[in-house]
């Protein structure tokens, strides 16, 4: 079963977690899959990212069953646009993933994807669009409460190096979790 929605950047990032809940909580699938499906509340979503000179501009997630190693659903990023907002060309790019857990007691983690070089640099202000494969399925489970997707690492013609600041970006999802849980 495959099940995919856009993520506008970080308007919709509500909008995205819903509809991801919903997916989760009842697929349309005809099969009893209340045993395989994780407790309804795990968000999907692209970090903000401001003073990245790049970011994940749209992305489509997908919910997958047979590349999952237990009989549970992973999350897929299958599709992103990357934008470039400024300085020189992009060569190459590495994503990361945070993971925050449905118990605040435990800090997030953060999960890098490989550098991807580019054959065809991305010029300022410009975006390109990327398919398939991009990092490793995340095995979802009810100990997880978010999967948000970032620009962990970006190489420029001029070779700059932008790399995020990891923990404040795991810091950031975390406190987006549970800030947004404690005003319900």
């Amino acid at each position: 079963m495959r099940f995919s929605l856009a993520a506008k950047r970080v308007g919709s990032l509500s909008a995205v977690m819903f509809c991801l809940w919903l997916a989760l909580a009842g697929s349309g699938n005809a099969q009893s899959t209340k045993d395989k499906i994780p407790s309804p509340g795990t968000m999907t979503g692209t970090a903000k990212q401001l003073e990245a000179p790049a970011f994940l501009r749209e992305a489509t997630f997908g919910i997958v069953t047979d590349e999952c190693t237990s009989p549970s659903h992973c999350i897929v990023l299958q599709r992103m646009v990357l934008r470039h907002k400024g300085g020189a060309p992009i060569t190459s790019y590495r994503l990361g993933w945070v993971v925050v857990f449905a118990d605040p007691k435990k800090p997030a983690e953060i999960h890098l994807g490989n550098p991807v070089a580019l054959y065809q640099a991305i010029g300022r202000n410009q975006e390109r669009e990327f398919n398939g494969n991009l990092v490793p399925v995340v095995q979802v489970s009810a100990t997880i409460r978010m999967i948000s997707y970032f620009v962990a690492e970006l190489r420029q013609e001029d070779g700059t190096l932008f790399t995020q600041d990891l923990n404040r970006i795991a810091s950031d999802q975390y406190d987006q979790v549970w800030t947004r849980s404690e005003r319900k």
